[in-house]
Formats: C-alpha cells, sequence, structure tokens
C-alpha cells in the first residue's frame, strides 16, 4: 500500500509505504505493531529516482485490537482477526520446517 504525495515537479510522482512491518510480542507484555515506511520518489515510467526512510509508525495492540479496515474486495477485518491469521500461519510454517525433509 502506498500514499501519493503532492509531485515534487512534473516529472517526479513520491509515494509514502509501507517498507516492513514487526510484530513485537515479549513475554509477559502486551505486543506492538511497528510499521516502517519509506518515501519513494518515481519518473514518470515510474523507475525509482531515490528512496528515504520516513517516521515508522508504531501502536500498542492493546489500542487498535477492535479496529477494523475494509479491504478491496469488501471484507471487513479487524486487528484481531489479522494477528490470529498470522499466528496460525506462523505455527504452521514452523511445523512445516521442522518436518523431516524426504
Amino acid at each position: 500500500m502506498a500514499i501519493d504525495l503532492a509531485p515534487v515537479t512534473q516529472t517526479i510522482k513520491s509515494q509514502r509505504r509501507t517498507r516492513y512491518i514487526e510484530i513485537q510480542i515479549p513475554y509477559g507484555n502486551l505486543p506492538t505493531l511497528r510499521a516502517h515506511r519509506e518515501i519513494v520518489n518515481l519518473d514518470v515510467a515510474g523507475v525509482v529516482l531515490s528512496k528515504g526512510d520516513a517516521k515508522a509508525i508504531e501502536r500498542s495492540m492493546a489500542k487498535v485490537i477492535l479496529e477494523s479496515f475494509t479491504l478491496k474486495s469488501g471484507v471487513v477485518v479487524t486487528i484481531n482477526q489479522i494477528s490470529e491469521g498470522l499466528a496460525g500461519l506462523i505455527d504452521r510454517w514452523e511445523t512445516e520446517d521442522m518436518a523431516p525433509k524426504v
């Protein structure tokens, strides 16, 4: 996902996008979500001219657990549902990775 910014010139388009996301789950403490953002400058053909770090966005799961978002498909999901889905996938991937290779 990206947010288009006002053009710097007629030939450059800037986008603010998420570079990567961390979910920190310290044992015995509340999880935290942190999204590391960047600004990408593109020419009219979409070629990357430059990149730069933007401010990281951080939220405690306790504050956003019930927030919802509507996907492009029209499906509404909560942070809790996304978290549950990721946890299930990660458990499955670990089991797959630990399975004996044949």
